[in-house]
């Protein structure tokens, strides 16, 4: 499945959160933006600047749950954390080698050409940064931006409209007070649904390293 919209040029983030944004809520979803009676997405129109999307990296695009096993020979919430945590840390290279999630190309497929960030949160420590980073630029690609933080600090990097496509439930609400769309991800399918009713229904791609639009227009 591959969604059609304009492409979203990288600019680093780091303005402080806005009190005053008003959130998302995508009706019957758990996440993201509402549709009006004309079923048009409230708060993001065709004349307004396309959103930045965010995509988080353990348990939507590769498998944490099952590395951790592999490692520690139980799942994560058979594990104290602190026990985890250092099990994994002496573990050579343990983000950098995990697998992709079942659906997790399927994606990250259904996204690339939206030009996304990474948004993943890190353990304590400064071992798991190099790691995740390494994985992306080998598996994503170079030219992919990845910002790393607490995985509670996520927010931080929201704007109004920007969308986060993450697992972590605990994290929708601090997203949409900061004004962002959130989607709770359980499957690739599910995920691109909801990404595309969220989305303007332009279609337009990038093309080209400098991150060019091509318009394809309708009929």
């Amino acid at each position: 499945m591959r969604l059609w919209v304009r492409a979203i040029p990288f600019a680093r983030v780091s303005m402080p959160l806005n009190p005053h944004a008003t959130p998302f809520v995508i009706k019957g979803s758990g996440g993201g933006a509402a549709a009006d009676d004309g079923g048009k997405v409230r708060g993001i129109s065709s004349s307004s600047p396309p959103p930045k999307i965010f995509c988080d990296l353990d348990g939507c695009l590769v498998d944490f749950e099952k590395g951790c096993q592999a490692v520690m020979g139980e799942t994560p919430d058979k594990l104290r954390p602190k026990a985890m945590w250092g099990g994994l840390a002496r573990a050579r290279g343990f983000y950098e080698h995990l697998d992709w999630m079942p659906d997790g190309r399927e994606l990250w497929d259904g996204v690339a050409h939206l030009q996304p960030t990474i948004l993943t949160g890190l353990p304590m420590g400064n071992w798991a940064e190099p790691q995740k980073r390494n994985w992306c630029k080998r598996e994503l690609g170079e030219h992919v931006p990845v910002i790393t933080c607490m995985s509670r600090d996520k927010h931080i990097y929201c704007r109004p409209g920007n969308i986060l496509i993450d697992d972590r439930e605990s994290l929708e609400a601090a997203w949409q007070r900061a004004g962002g769309v959130f989607i709770h991800h359980t499957a690739a399918t599910s995920s691109l649904e909801k990404l595309k009713v969220i989305l303007p229904a332009e279609e337009e791609t990038a093309s080209g390293d400098q991150g060019k639009v091509k318009r394809q227009k309708k009929g």
